[in-house]
């Protein structure tokens, strides 16, 4: 059994396809992390303003 295909996924934290594209790879078979999403839909905006 070969392992799965490490898969980094990235994307507007805003955007609500990303964790749904996530799930699609994993359907496929691919390991995905996709975990940073969790700061939430104006994590985009704060870290500019950090910036």
């Amino acid at each position: 059994m070969t392992e799965p295909t490490n898969l980094y996924l990235i994307g507007s934290l805003r955007n609500p396809d990303i964790p749904l594209l996530g799930n699609d790879f994993r359907q496929m078979g691919f390991d995905v992390f996709d975990d940073w999403i969790s700061p939430g839909k104006d994590a985009d905006r704060e870290w500019q303003k950090y910036e």
